[in-house]
């Protein structure tokens, strides 16, 4: 989680730094151009680096998943609350049960 952080402030920064350098360039060269084109290229590719981590950490590690669905939950009330996760059984032979399996 921490390098989700650390590379949304690289972001960041390099974004600010591009609209800082894009104010005092406007009439710059074709080399500072370049420069600032390259540094929001470097930052697109942060950008997607750091979403497809975050999409790692929340659906395949389950980041913060829990804590949502608690407020979810606490949110809907006990009328707009879903059915609890059913959990894995066994039936005993002989011994049917009150429910069903759909």
């Amino acid at each position: 989680m921490e390098t989700h952080e650390i590379l949304g402030y690289a972001i960041l920064s390099a974004l600010l730094l591009s609209a800082v350098l894009s104010r005092l360039n406007s009439e710059g060269g074709a080399l500072r151009r370049w420069g600032l084109t390259a540094l929001l290229a470097i930052a697109s590719l942060l950008v997607f680096q750091n979403a497809d981590l975050g999409g790692r950490m929340v659906y395949v590690h389950g980041a913060g998943v829990r804590a949502a669905a608690r407020g979810m939950q606490s949110e809907a009330g006990p009328q707009g609350a879903a059915e609890p996760a059913k959990k894995p059984h066994r039936h005993v032979p002989g011994q049917g049960g009150s429910h069903h399996h759909d």
